[in-house]
């Protein structure tokens, strides 16, 4: 098994009132291929497949396939292999995400 991966806040994806911009900062892309990450902390995750968005601070909508779902934190979205999704906060508020990428298991 990986070891645990401890996240800090610079691999946040912070989303402002730009809709759906995501802002990573130069440099601090984040690669979360095969990390663990417990749920009081725990969500496993492997590059290049599905995608999990944890909420970590502030309050917004997820806009997925034509459906807007409410945001706050600790909500996570289960998002699959190829769908897009944006990031909406609602009004004037930044909300705070991680956005991982998680390993389907094998055919």
């Amino acid at each position: 098994m990986p070891e645990p991966m401890h996240l800090q806040l610079k691999d946040c994806v912070r989303v402002t009132e730009d809709w759906g911009q995501m802002h990573v900062p130069p440099g601090d892309r984040p690669s979360f291929a095969h990390c663990v990450v417990t749920s009081a902390g725990v969500i496993e995750f492997a590059e290049h497949h599905d995608r999990q968005v944890l909420v970590l601070s502030g309050h917004g909508l997820a806009n997925i396939a034509g459906y807007s779902f409410p945001l706050t934190v600790n909500d996570i979205l289960q998002i699959p292999h190829g769908i897009q999704f944006e990031i909406e906060p609602i009004a004037n508020n930044t909300i705070t995400v991680l956005i991982f990428h998680t390993a389907r298991p094998a055919p």
